[in-house]
C-alpha cells in the first residue's frame, strides 16, 4: 500500500496535542485542572511535581491554549494567588482530530 502525502502530514490539532502532553508533569497538570481550577502552589502539591516542572508545563498548556489564567499575560510570570483552569473545550476538539486522523 503507498503511502499518500495527505496520510504523510499530521494534523495541527494532532501536533498540537502531542506536543502539550508528551511529558507526564504535563499531563498530570492538564488533568487536574480540566478537574477543578487551581492555583499554581495547590497544583504543585496536587500533581507532586516541583515549581519548575510545573511552571514549565503551565507554560506548554497555555500555548496549547489548553488551560487560562485568570490574569492577562501569557507566559509571563503570574502572581500567586492567580488561578488556572483547564479549557475543556480546545482538548475535546484536538482529541476529536487525533480520532479522526488515526480513524481515517
Amino acid at each position: 500500500m503507498a503511502v499518500s502525502e495527505q496520510d504523510s502530514v499530521v494534523p495541527e490539532g494532532v501536533a498540537r496535542l502531542k506536543e502539550a502532553i508528551n511529558a507526564d508533569s504535563r499531563l498530570l497538570v492538564l488533568r487536574q485542572l480540566l478537574r477543578q481550577p487551581q492555583t499554581f502552589n495547590q497544583l504543585v502539591a496536587a500533581v507532586d511535581a516541583s515549581p519548575a516542572g510545573c511552571r514549565q508545563a503551565l507554560d506548554a498548556l497555555e500555548r496549547a491554549g489548553y488551560i487560562v489564567p485568570d490574569a492577562p499575560g501569557a507566559g509571563t510570570r503570574k502572581r500567586p494567588n492567580t488561578v488556572f483552569s483547564g479549557v475543556r473545550e480546545a482538548v475535546a476538539a484536538d482529541l476529536g482530530e487525533l480520532v479522526r486522523f488515526l480513524a481515517s
